[in-house]
């Protein structure tokens, strides 16, 4: 549940990030399954499993502002 609306009203601003499934090697083999990837992923905006690289270039730009 996204806290930003809620917490709006008081001057609160919510900054976060929102880890879905991340491609690794323990994740490899779950979503090479179609019926696995489909419940991984099926509610993922853009539709794919992130890389590490990616989380890591987000968590770093949160962290340095």
């Amino acid at each position: 549940m996204a806290s930003a609306p809620y917490l709006a009203p008081f001057n609160i601003r919510v900054n976060s990030v929102r880890l879905g499934a991340i491609e690794t090697p323990m994740t490899k083999d779950l979503l090479s399954n179609p019926a696995d990837h489909k419940s991984l992923l099926g509610t993922t905006p853009i539709g794919r499993a992130v890389q590490h690289q990616e989380v890591s270039a987000v968590m770093l730009f949160r962290g340095l502002r």
